[in-house]
């Protein structure tokens, strides 16, 4: 009788004397009231090997209580470590058909190390108690029941709003800090059960000698100074809290009410996206509740709605979803969408592993390193816009200067290896040999070829070196063309007047950077990477900023 403990109100009991036992008073708990049986279960020693519970000097009206404080035992694995594994007794005088008929609650006593019987034998059953080891518990206990949400009204998508968030707090915080999970929902049973089902009997043991769930990562926050916003409706939830966390210099706003289209935030809000402001915006799928759990048509989640509205606004903002939602033709519809990644709240039902917590909790900060690294796009695109509207409207130029750049910015958009940044850096300097082309032609004789600008005009093009004109652009052969960096900088200098006295040594290095990579030497092709691109860019709307 190693450390029992009889739950019960008449310690007077003749049985409950002779077996000199200590007890504790059960308080008087209604049908439904989850969060006193855990703060009940919770006052309980952890380190009990049998628990009797006497069922019928319980004062209640409650008759599923005894089974409930049996289940909530077992469940409340990292509250009550050991206790949760001890032999439970429920004592009654009535018969075992008396406690039948209540579903997972009833399950409790066809499960190892649970015995149902009267005053007479309680002796017989203490003295012989045997606490679960992990396995038993695991094998005897955890894969015999299961429990359902007890509040279908909530939706799976609020359940996952409540468990997702929790879950990728506790890797962030290396499983030590307190629970987000809402009072509500923590004593939920269903949340209880789902908390420990997907254990194994490694990970009992390690919780039954008080050790939390070991991750393998230590410190993932991001340390950047960004401005990003939350549109989810069910933000309180957690997720302003674990984002908090993940992002803690960051500068946080929250939209989170129910909203269908893009133009039902806020003006503020709006303005900001239209401005460039947010560096990063995490938008929930599901932005209207209950309502949408049934939805098949992923086109038809407010979520994908306003996720096109903000890309139409600008393809360059960086976009994170946020969605419960495992199917793959949603997750694709998304991406398609624009959306620059994903994150998949983790829901109880489907009973995830540690392992993979950890896993989807390290993809998530790795796509939102990638968003901070992006964010340059939103001004990229922008800036491609306003110096698109300058250009002449009048001029078949224009249509292929436009047609390259839009060209540009969709690899860009995509861009995530070494290769792809080359492809939409190759392309975007593709613009100097259309205008190299375009607006230069060449004039040869026998020996020599000379350039002139084109539209009947007898000009020669100058070169220039360091911004200076130091004579004619003569070719040695008269049917090559001089490089392009030179008939370039002769456009933007002498057709055009620019006074950048660096643009013509900037444009010879850029497209020297392109050509090593379309013919490289002995030594290999060079990286090219978003940095690049962006001088490349940079350069471009210098250069076709002048154009008249």
């Amino acid at each position: 009788m190693e450390k029992t403990l009889i739950l019960g109100n008449n310690p007077d009991k003749g049985w409950i004397k002779n077996l000199g036992l200590s007890t504790i008073e059960v308080p008087n708990i209604s049908v439904g009231r989850n969060a006193d049986i855990v703060d009940f279960i919770k006052t309980l020693p952890t380190d009990l090997n049998c628990v009797v519970i006497d069922s019928d000097s319980l004062n209640s009206d409650n008759p599923e209580l005894p089974l409930d404080i049996a289940l909530y035992i077992r469940l409340m694995l990292p509250d009550c470590l050991k206790t949760s594994l001890a032999d439970i007794v429920i004592v009654s005088d009535f018969t075992i058909g008396s406690f039948m008929g209540y579903g997972v609650k009833s399950m409790i006593l066809m499960t190892k190390g649970v015995l149902f019987t009267d005053s007479e034998n309680i002796g017989y059953a203490v003295e012989n108690a045997v606490a679960l080891t992990p396995s038993e518990y695991v094998d005897g206990f955890l894969k015999l029941v299961k429990v359902e949400p007890q509040e279908k009204v909530e939706g799976r998508h609020s359940i996952a709003n409540e468990w997702g968030a929790d879950a990728l707090y506790n890797v962030i915080s290396g499983g030590i800090k307190p629970s987000l999970i809402p009072i509500k929902a923590e004593s939920s049973l269903y949340f209880k059960y789902s908390n420990v089902v997907s254990l194994d009997a490694e990970d009992v043991a390690a919780l039954i000698n008080g050790h939390t769930p070991r991750f393998l990562t230590t410190n993932i926050s991001i340390n950047d100074k960004i401005n990003y916003l939350i549109i989810d409706d069910e933000t309180d939830k957690g997720w302003d809290k674990v984002l908090m966390s993940l992002l803690p210099n960051a500068n946080q706003e929250v939209w989170n009410q129910p909203t269908k289209t893009y133009q039902e935030l806020s003006e503020s809000i709006r303005n900001k996206i239209s401005n460039g402001y947010y560096d990063i915006i995490f938008l929930d799928l599901r932005m209207s509740g209950i309502v949408e759990d049934n939805i098949v048509n992923p086109e038809q989640f407010s979520g994908m709605k306003i996720l096109r509205s903000i890309k139409e606004v600008n393809s360059g903002i960086q976009v994170i979803m946020l969605t419960a939602t495992n199917k793959a033709w949603n997750v694709k519809a998304l991406l398609d969408a624009g959306a620059n990644g994903y994150y998949m709240k983790e829901s109880p039902e489907y009973h995830f592993p540690l392992k993979y917590t950890e896993q989807n909790a390290l993809a998530f900060v790795k796509t939102i390193k990638e968003c901070i690294n992006n964010a340059y796009l939103q001004d990229i695109v922008s800036e491609s816009s306003s110096l698109q509207k300058k250009l002449p409207t009048d001029s078949e130029l224009t249509f292929d200067i436009k047609n390259q750049m839009s060209i540009a910015l969709s690899l860009i958009l995509k861009a995530k290896t070494q290769d792809e940044y080359a492809f939409a850096y190759i392309s975007l300097e593709q613009i100097f040999e259309i205008t190299a082309t375009t607006l230069i032609r060449q004039e040869s004789t026998r020996d020599s070829g000379r350039c002139f600008f084109t539209e009947d005009s007898h000009e020669q093009c100058r070169l220039y070196e360091k911004g200076k004109d130091v004579g004619f652009i003569v070719s040695s052969s008269g049917n090559k063309l001089p490089p392009v960096w030179m008939r370039v900088s002769s456009i933007y200098y002498q057709l055009y007047g620019g006074s950048d006295l660096t643009f013509d040594r900037k444009v010879k290095e850029l497209i020297n950077l392109r050509n090593k990579y379309i013919h490289p030497n002995d030594g290999g092709k060079p990286i090219i990477t978003s940095e690049n691109f962006i001088e490349l860019f940079e350069t471009m709307v210098e250069y076709l900023s002048v154009f008249k």
